[in-house]
């Protein structure tokens, strides 16, 4: 048994069983090592994925939002124009009602000076021919001018 287990090859076979053991007990624990960070690092991806869905829901929800708002400004927007217009358009009538009321009132003034001046000017002309028969009348008939005065101061106003 001396040349066929020398000391040499026991050394080998001993070193080489001692790897295999340490090996066999290791490989179970670099295992379940490897397999833990495995796992921590699947969590992670898990939970990485998980916010990146929750993140790509909020940002839906504000485009959804955003757009909301849009049209919210939007029809507002539209309403104020309306109103605007409809305004517009009741400031015009109402100032074209008050322009017409203004002109009608102007027109009456007018044409009441118009029968003012014109009854003035007959009065006038009344006076002036009463003035002038009289003077007439007074150089034709001067003996007895107080029946002339009389009737002239009856005719006049």
């Amino acid at each position: 048994m001396d040349g066929l287990l020398s000391a040499g090859s026991l050394v080998a076979i001993s070193f080489f069983v001692f790897w295999i053991l340490i090996f066999t007990k290791a490989r179970g624990s670099v295992k379940s090592a490897l397999n833990a960070r495995v796992d921590a690092i699947r969590e992670r991806i898990e939970a990485g994925e998980k916010l990146r869905d929750e993140a790509l829901g909020a940002v839906s929800r504000c485009e959804q939002e955003l757009r909301d708002a849009q049209q919210d400004s939007e029809t507002i927007l539209a309403d104020a124009k309306a109103s605007a217009k409809d305004a517009v358009a009741k400031v015009r009538a109402r100032n074209k009602d008050f322009i017409k009321a203004q002109e009608n009132g102007v027109e009456d003034r007018v044409n009441a000076l118009r029968l003012n001046a014109s009854k003035e000017i007959r009065n006038q002309i009344v006076d002036v021919a009463i003035t002038a028969s009289s003077t007439v009348l007074k150089q034709k008939y001067t003996k007895d001018t107080s029946s002339i005065d009389k009737s002239l101061k009856e005719i006049s106003f």
